[in-house]
């Protein structure tokens, strides 16, 4: 005998279960390999149950809250900016695609990861701006 419910569970749970995966969610690939296989009606009842809890859960509830981000807004000489679109080039050399925000933030990590001489003597290289914004020049 075949259930309706069942065949149109399947289907929700399915298409559920494989967005999941892609997500590399280990639960939802087992899951969608067990909803492939044939199964005993009783099995397949206790898993579309299984599933029909997954589809009903908060979508909130598994996921991590992103950090705050914060946006600024700062006046870098134009040899900084070219040198940023060079590393986004670089990037793109080894098959990656980044913003200049991920190229910025890689070098703080960077920075981060010195050790106190080395930090030292790379800010020591980096050339002094006057504060505020320079009106353009006619």
């Amino acid at each position: 005998m075949t259930y309706p419910f069942l065949i149109l569970m399947n289907a929700e749970c399915l298409e559920r279960a494989h967005q999941m995966a892609k997500h590399n969610d280990k639960s939802a690939i087992e899951l969608e390999a067990l909803l492939l296989d044939t199964r005993t009606t009783e099995a397949r009842l206790a898993l579309a149950d299984q599933l029909s809890k997954m589809l009903t859960a908060k979508p909130g509830a598994e996921v991590v809250k992103r950090p705050k981000v914060i946006r600024d807004s700062f006046t870098l000489p134009e040899d900084d900016y070219k040198l940023i679109l060079h590393m986004q080039d670089r990037a793109l050399d080894v098959r990656m695609s980044v913003t200049k925000g991920e190229v910025l933030r890689a070098g703080l990590h960077a920075l981060e990861r010195m050790s106190n001489e080395e930090l030292l003597s790379t800010l020591r290289t980096v050339e002094k701006l006057k504060p505020g914004r320079r009106k353009d020049e006619p």
